[in-house]
C-alpha cells in the first residue's frame, strides 16, 4: 500500500517478512499500527488537497505546481527535465535552410 513503508520508517524490503509467514495476531497488530497513519488513497487525496490549497492562495509553491516546475528551489536552466519534459522539448531543434 502506498505510503506504508515510508510512514513506518522501513527502508528496504529485507525488513518486511512474507505475508504468508505471519500469524493472525501479528497481522492484526500490523493493521492496528498502519491504521494510525494516513496511507493509500487517503494519502493521495490529502496531498492533492494540500496542493490545491497552495494554488488557491497563490503562494510561490502553488504557482510552481500550476506551471509544472520544481517548487523546492532546484535550478531549472539545465536540470528539471522530468518536470519540464511534459511541456517543452529538451533540446533545440535546428531550422532547415
Amino acid at each position: 500500500m502506498f505510503g506504508v513503508r515510508r510512514s513506518l520508517g522501513i527502508v528496504s524490503n529485507a525488513l518486511l517478512p512474507r505475508f504468508e509467514s505471519l500469524s493472525i495476531q501479528s497481522i492484526h497488530l500490523g493493521a492496528d499500527e498502519i491504521s494510525k497513519y494516513t496511507v493509500g488513497h487517503e494519502l493521495d487525496k490529502c496531498v492533492q488537497r494540500d496542493i490545491g490549497r497552495l494554488q488557491d492562495i497563490q503562494c510561490h509553491r502553488g504557482i510552481r505546481h500550476e506551471q509544472g516546475l520544481p517548487c523546492r528551489g532546484q535550478r531549472t536552466k539545465t536540470n528539471a527535465r522530468t518536470v519540464k519534459s511534459k511541456q517543452t522539448r529538451v533540446g533545440k531543434r535546428k531550422a532547415f535552410h
